[in-house]
């Protein structure tokens, strides 16, 4: 999958205020020129061993402003959120990685996670290991 965004570093601890403020910025400064945002995504640095992320607003088409981004091909595990609601994201994704992972049978990737918003529904991907 290829993307073009732009994004900003933040930690463990501070990323549920840093994305949605980002968010926010980059929507109201880029809606009107190229359309709403439809994609995030949360790089790690090093899974499970750093609270060091990154977290992106991408487009799914080229922007000569914005960096291109590649996300190589992966299965992926997906969840709708029934809605683009901040708080009720960062419930699931937490609920995801305390509840959800540790009963599955799949190894994470080492790849960034997603986040599409369409239809007032998140579908949150997560990258595994075949």
């Amino acid at each position: 999958m290829t993307f073009y965004g732009k994004g900003i570093q933040t930690r463990e601890y501070e990323i549920s205020k840093d994305a949605p403020t980002f968010f926010a910025k980059m929507q109201h400064k880029y809606k009107n020129k190229y359309g709403r945002i439809k994609y995030g995504m949360i790089v790690y640095e090093d899974r499970f061993e750093s609270d060091k992320f990154e977290y992106w607003v991408l487009y799914d088409r080229e922007i000569e402003e914005f960096e291109k981004y590649i996300i190589p091909k992966s299965k992926w595990i997906k969840f709708d959120i029934p809605s683009q609601n901040e708080k009720d994201i960062q419930e699931m994704s937490q609920k995801f990685y305390v509840e959800i992972l540790p009963v599955l049978k799949y190894n994470l990737r080492d790849i960034p996670e997603l986040e599409y918003y369409h239809d007032n529904i998140t579908e949150f991907w997560i990258p595994i290991e075949d």
